[in-house]
């Protein structure tokens, strides 16, 4: 949300991006609705080339397997690279939706990324 892209593009600033360099995105609620809403933003950013706009996606450990998978169906016209934090879950839970996401979706991710 709002507060999560603040925060997030603050950090950023901080660490000397340029200001131009971040977009945000406020309005989803899911990381399909992030993904597609961010690319969006992207479509209006970057004038269509031959060579695909890079981009850096940031996410939690959690989500990074799904993130891959859905931007890789999503983001089709950019050169993707993701980065992710290495919190630890410890939310039951979490933790054992974490592990079926991750037995479920390791060997799609490994057929993206190679």
């Amino acid at each position: 949300g709002n507060l999560e892209a603040e925060t997030m593009k603050n950090f950023a600033l901080e660490q000397g991006i340029d200001k131009n360099c971040i977009f945000t995105e406020t309005n989803s609620r899911t990381t399909v609705e992030n993904l597609q809403e961010c690319k969006k933003i992207l479509d209006k950013s970057f004038t269509p080339t031959f060579d695909k706009p890079k981009i850096i996606i940031c996410t939690s450990s959690f989500h990074i397997k799904r993130t891959i998978v859905l931007t890789k169906l999503i983001m089709t016209n950019y050169d993707v690279s993701f980065i992710h934090t290495n919190e630890s879950v410890d939310n039951p839970t979490q933790t054992h939706e974490w592990k079926l996401l991750y037995t479920t979706l390791d060997s799609i991710c490994e057929s993206f990324l190679k």
